[in-house]
């Protein structure tokens, strides 16, 4: 495995626990479908996989991993996209960031 595979792989787990983090805290039906989506898109499930575990359009799942790729876990992402995320919980999230840029 080379370096950047390896550096690629520890990004992808520490989004996919930052991911699993707001799922537990997430109250809004809406914005935990979106996470879950992309959650399971970076756990190596298919665009279509998620579309039939989930029951959204293959479109909305693409546009979700889009904004989150973009702004992350961010209260003022595109769209609002993940937006109720909790103070703590951003606070959480931004030094899970900040750890992995250091590496």
């Amino acid at each position: 495995m080379e370096k950047s595979d390896v550096s690629e792989t520890t990004t992808k787990a520490g989004q996919i626990e930052a991911l699993k983090g707001f799922i537990r805290k997430q109250r809004d039906g809406r914005q935990v479908k979106k996470a879950l989506a992309v959650k399971l898109l970076y756990q190596g499930h298919t665009y279509e996989s998620v579309v039939s575990i989930l029951d959204v359009s293959l479109g909305a799942i693409h546009e979700w991993k889009q904004l989150y790729e973009r702004a992350g876990l961010t209260p003022s992402g595109p769209k609002g996209l993940l937006r109720a995320l909790t103070k703590g919980g951003s606070d959480r999230v931004a030094e899970a960031k900040r750890h992995l840029d250091a590496r």
